[in-house]
């Protein structure tokens, strides 16, 4: 049984983010659990069993190291995509002038490139997954 703290820290990794960091660790669970949920419903291809046991804090078979890193590649960009949709808003309720003084625009820069390279990055490896799946069936 591979524990949830695998992906977990994979996906810390992989984000630098103090309000995570600075979070009770009951509250961290919680929003790492309720990502790794998200991330294992957009995992469609996966040829390993997800599911999962929230109270032992584990998934109920062993699940391969690439099955983790594509889940926290999608927990990755389930966590940038509040931050760019705030500042999407944030863009639409100023003018531009204001816009680009109080926005934090290379902030949001870097967290969209993020988001957008960790869904590229599980899409890739799910594929290559798929991919690696099919030819073992046809031998």
């Amino acid at each position: 049984m591979t524990p949830y703290s695998n992906v977990f820290k994979r996906f810390e990794r992989q984000i630098t983010d103090f309000d995570l960091d600075g979070l009770i660790v009951a509250n961290k669970q919680e929003i790492e659990i309720e990502l790794l949920n998200n991330a294992c419903a957009q995992y469609l291809t996966s040829k390993d069993d997800l599911t999962r046991d929230d109270t032992s804090m584990q998934f109920t078979n062993t699940i391969s190291e690439q099955s983790e890193l594509i889940l926290a590649n999608y927990m990755v960009q389930g966590w940038c995509k509040p931050y760019v949709n705030n500042q999407e808003l944030f863009e639409t309720h100023f003018s531009t002038m204001e816009y680009q003084k109080f926005s934090q625009n290379e902030t949001m820069r870097q967290i969209r490139e993020l988001m957008m390279l960790a869904e590229r990055e599980a899409g890739r490896l799910a594929t290559a997954v798929s991919v690696k799946n099919v030819m073992g069936r046809l031998k």
